[in-house]
């Protein structure tokens, strides 16, 4: 079975304005093997409408499909909520996202990401800015292990008129040609 339909069967309409978004993730990793990244793990197991639970949907694709799939998070709350809803095949790391992120660009044995999600720091719906600040240092520090066809995605995108979590990444991205892929409750590009 493709991952696409087990997606559908299993997980689409539990996902609301984030269901046709995850969808189109999964299809375009095509079910190969792939390295995928969060930021900002699961927090409240179940809560589908409200966190998404991201954390699930990766940790099941890599189950599934094989490769590898990192979840960070500064909190061991969320870490160990975490833990309680996905396999083995995920692994946490408990740090700060951006100093997270540096290290794993500076690990010479980890390899090219296939998938980043960026959802770590909160959205302030009064100031898009403290957010969306913190996300473009989350792609800055990754930068080097990223690829030509690396999928980035972030969420929380259009909750204010002014900006939400993708503001700069968004702009960043557009800037430097990726392409654009979907621009909904989140944003994705394609290196």
């Amino acid at each position: 079975m493709k991952f696409v339909e087990y997606y559908n069967e299993n997980y689409y309409e539990k996902l609301f304005s984030r269901k046709d978004t995850f969808r189109k993730v999964f299809e375009l990793l095509n079910d190969k093997k792939a390295v995928i990244l969060e930021t900002g793990t699961l927090r409240i197991k179940d809560n589908w409408k409200g966190d998404g639970q991201s954390t699930v949907l990766f940790d099941k694709y890599v189950q599934l499909m094989g490769g590898r799939f990192v979840s960070i998070d500064n909190n061991p709350k969320n870490i160990d909520t975490s833990k309680s809803c996905v396999s083995v095949n995920t692994e946490f790391i408990c740090e700060d996202s951006v100093k997270a992120l540096n290290k794993i660009s500076n690990d010479e044995s980890f390899p090219k990401i296939d998938v980043l999600y960026l959802d770590s720091f909160n959205l302030d719906v009064t100031n898009f800015h403290p957010s969306a600040l913190h996300h473009i240092k989350e792609l800055t520090a990754i930068s080097p292990k990223l690829k030509k066809g690396t999928i980035i995605f972030v969420d929380d995108n259009k909750r204010v008129k002014s900006g939400g979590k993708g503001t700069y990444v968004q702009d960043y991205l557009e800037n430097i040609g990726a392409k654009k892929i979907f621009d909904e409750y989140q944003v994705g590009f394609v290196l």
